[in-house]
């Protein structure tokens, strides 16, 4: 890994300035049209001069076809297998009581869906404890509406020392996104999440990029509008079934290892690189 790393750090420094590979990440600009016009003109403009053009997921590379025909690259998000790799403590976040546990870690925010949350929480009570570990705008608004659930807990955020700690500890994982939303890239706490080597329960848009994720790696349970209850009875039951659960989490880490590491997309992004 550290070869890769400063293979590319020498590269970038003698790499000639007529040479040029852009990153692409998607313009989004709600108001203002002549502006709008005007950058996605320039925007243009610097793709087709570029000899390579790179993005960070399959959603974002077919946006990026349908602006330019200079070669591209799919440069995706990675992580440290490694991180994973040793057993660690059981975190204190998670409470030894003889009901599966479920987590959520991450920013509580506008893109996830708090309001299917909540209630899968009311649906979940006396038969799932489930953890929130985070902070973000929404965080007052969760807190009130969980604050009479029992076994709902909220948490404030860990130190980036004690995350493989946290993720490990858990049973399973939760990510309700609104269906609203299609997201062009996946969330970066997927890799995380689905490293730890636990099932995955996600929510959102069936076109998003995270449904893709987990229906090719058999990583978890994707539902697009589900009803909360047969939510909550999909999830308890595969939680109460161990081989089926450790075979999802299995699923779930070997197609992030075999996809996502550090060292092989870093390793790759090079090889590509001094092609150009």
């Amino acid at each position: 890994m550290a070869d890769s790393k400063s293979k590319f750090l020498e590269l970038s420094k003698k790499f000639k300035i007529l040479k040029r590979l852009y990153f692409f990440y998607n313009i989004y600009i709600r108001n203002f049209k002549f502006l709008k016009r005007v950058l996605f003109k320039i925007e243009s403009a610097l793709l087709n001069s570029c000899d390579k053009v790179s993005t960070i997921s399959n959603a974002m590379m077919t946006k990026l076809a349908s602006k330019t025909n200079t070669p591209s690259y799919l440069f995706a998000n990675f992580i440290d297998t490694n991180s994973f790799r040793h057993k660690t403590t059981q975190h204190p976040y998670h409470t030894c009581l003889k009901k599966p546990h479920l987590l959520y870690s991450g920013n509580i925010g506008e893109k996830q869906d708090w309001e299917l949350f909540a209630r899968f929480c009311k649906i979940a009570e006396g038969k799932l404890n489930i953890t929130i570990v985070g902070d973000g705008a929404m965080r007052t608004w969760v807190e009130n509406q969980i604050e009479d659930i029992e076994g709902v807990f909220l948490k404030p955020p860990v130190p980036f020392d004690e995350v493989s700690s946290l993720l490990n500890s858990f049973d399973g994982h939760l990510l309700f996104q609104k269906n609203s939303i299609v997201d062009s890239v996946m969330p970066s706490k997927l890799l995380g999440m689905m490293l730890s080597q636990k099932p995955c329960f996600l929510t959102g848009n069936e076109d998003s990029e995270t449904n893709k994720i987990i229906t090719d790696s058999n990583g978890g349970i994707f539902m697009s509008n589900p009803n909360p209850n047969h939510m909550f009875e999909i999830i308890h039951s595969l939680l109460n079934n161990n081989k089926k659960a450790q075979k999802i989490g299995h699923n779930a880490k070997a197609y992030i290892e075999t996809n996502f590491s550090e060292k092989k997309i870093l390793s790759n992004f090079y090889n590509e690189f001094i092609k150009i």
